[in-house]
């Protein structure tokens, strides 16, 4: 192995990307919610990405937050050498690329950071690593700057490493040299040792369940959390610890449910965290073990400035939300965190409907509809959590929305046959809206026919049409799916990406 490899996941690639949470104005968002001061969003502000991989989360917040300075950094040069193709070609001038390890970063004239952003990259390195972005924080995070670390979380993923490590010793003794066909062969054993009756599989009664799910994931997100190099899980105070040595202080979650402990957690459950309140690493592990927590998406500050409740009213209440798609019915059936949750109508159907017009501030839908603030904000947040919205960036849109367009275009040129769900929006980012509605967006944006850009698309790129699971390949008949699925997307989407500022 390579020199430049040592302490880093290197066997596979990340995949191309986009982590809606990590915007500017989600972490914000969850920073209100915590009842902690931000950094302001509509002056120069610096975010760094450690271990950024193709870089797409933070180019796209450079095109977004034109008043903001942005570095992605990843020591795999060709990551980082497709990330620089994009900032070039989306005319980022506000995104600097970075191919160096994290230690050789700390030789760099980096200015002071308000936000450093550290996503899975704990999980995935050495304690040499671990080190150096330790020292990377001390020396470039500003008073008041803010860290987000997601991590691999114990105990929930326990269970899940005899699994992982069995499939890696299984390639070892193969010596299968692609990753797809590795994994394919090692989770398939998996399920035949399952099937024959494994005590692991017995004793352990989240194996079987781990195992379904990586069965029924797309591929590609799962190579690195197998053939990455390193996998570890953490405690949530060994966490805690290595950030407190950096002088931060654990202030609140990116997970906003989070904030929605009164009305998801079982009364026996609060009734445990009620008994070890005044300990944080000891609540927040009961937590852990109350939910069996896989994944944590911790926030730390350095000099954190708790608000007084009326200034995290406050603060909250200029939050300004989107709605990230097509307006639909409430469900019947919601559960979070294995707790059933029912959403009141008269609450949330007219919360919906202000947002399917414009985005629009939780102090504004307050006064519109007379509400409660306190009803409002735990909409917003439940919305959130779903997917149904987000926090958009400040400032002015038709500033964002050149920026946005170009941004767009570029990846779309860079993409060329991968087929991606992501759309980049002037009030939020489209995440997973699909195949065809990205192209659909694109077309519109492009001011083309949108049926005709698709139709154009899918041939010049070589992309397979394919109706209940077959491929399809008589022209008339592409033609005519085609067709049918742009009168579809025609009834809806417009409004959606009009809402979205992206038309």
């Amino acid at each position: 192995m390579p020199e430049w490899t040592q302490g880093y996941g290197m066997d596979v690639p990340t995949n191309k990307t986009v982590f809606s949470e990590l915007s500017p104005a989600s972490i914000n968002f969850s920073l209100a919610l915590s009842g902690q001061a931000a950094p302001n969003l509509e002056k120069p502000f610096t975010y760094a990405e450690l271990g950024s991989g193709f870089g797409l989360s933070t180019a796209a917040w450079a095109a977004q937050y034109p008043e903001g300075q942005f570095f992605a950094i990843d020591v795999n040069p060709s990551q980082s050498a497709w990330a620089t193709r994009l900032a070039a070609a989306a005319e980022l001038s506000n995104l600097t690329v970075y191919e160096r390890s994290i230690r050789q970063m700390l030789d760099e004239n980096l200015p002071k950071l308000d936000y450093v952003i550290l996503n899975n990259t704990c999980s995935r390195v050495s304690e040499d690593v671990l080190a150096d972005i330790q020292a990377f924080i001390q020396k470039f995070l500003k008073p008041g700057g803010v860290v987000y670390a997601g991590y691999a979380a114990l105990p929930g993923c326990a269970v899940a490493e005899p699994l992982r490590h069995l499939v890696q010793e299984g390639t070892r003794a193969t010596g299968e040299k692609d990753p797809v066909i590795a994994l394919t062969q090692g989770l398939n054993f998996l399920k035949e040792l399952e099937d024959s009756g494994a005590v692991y599989f017995t004793a352990s009664a989240n194996a079987g369940a781990w195992l379904e799910n990586w069965r029924n994931s797309e591929l590609g997100f799962l190579l690195g959390d197998f053939f990455g190099g390193r996998a570890k899980a953490f405690h949530f105070s060994d966490m805690l610890s290595r950030m407190s040595a950096s002088k931060l202080a654990f202030v609140g979650s990116l997970d906003a449910t989070n904030y929605l402990e009164p009305l998801i957690t079982p009364p026996d459950f609060m009734k445990r965290l009620e008994q070890v309140n005044a300990s944080l690493p000891l609540r927040e592990t009961v937590k852990d073990m109350l939910y069996n927590t896989v994944y944590r998406r911790d926030l730390f500050v350095k000099g954190p400035q708790p608000l007084t409740p009326e200034k995290a009213r406050k603060a909250l209440g200029k939050m300004r939300l989107v709605l990230a798609g097509v307006r639909n019915a409430l469900p019947e059936n919601l559960v979070l965190k294995g707790v059933q949750v029912s959403l009141r109508e008269d609450v949330y159907n007219p919360i919906m409907d202000i947002l399917a017009e414009a985005p629009a501030t939780i102090d504004e839908m307050v006064e519109r509809l007379k509400l409660d603030f306190t009803q409002v904000a735990q909409a917003a947040v439940v919305m959130t959590v779903l997917g149904w919205v987000q926090p958009t960036p400040p400032g002015k849109a038709d500033v964002r929305a050149a920026r946005v367009k170009t941004f767009n275009a570029a990846l779309d040129e860079l993409l060329d046959n991968e087929q991606f769900a992501f759309l980049l929006t002037v009030n939020g980012a489209w995440q997973h809206c699909g195949f065809l509605e990205r192209l659909y967006g694109l077309g519109l944006v492009k001011g083309e026919d949108p049926g005709a850009y698709i139709g154009t698309v899918m041939e010049t790129r070589g992309f397979q049409v394919s109706q209940d699971g077959n491929p399809v390949e008589d022209a008339e008949a592409i033609n005519k799916i085609v067709a049918e699925q742009t009168a579809l997307l025609s009834n809806v989407l417009p409004d959606v990406l009009k809402r979205l500022g992206l038309v």
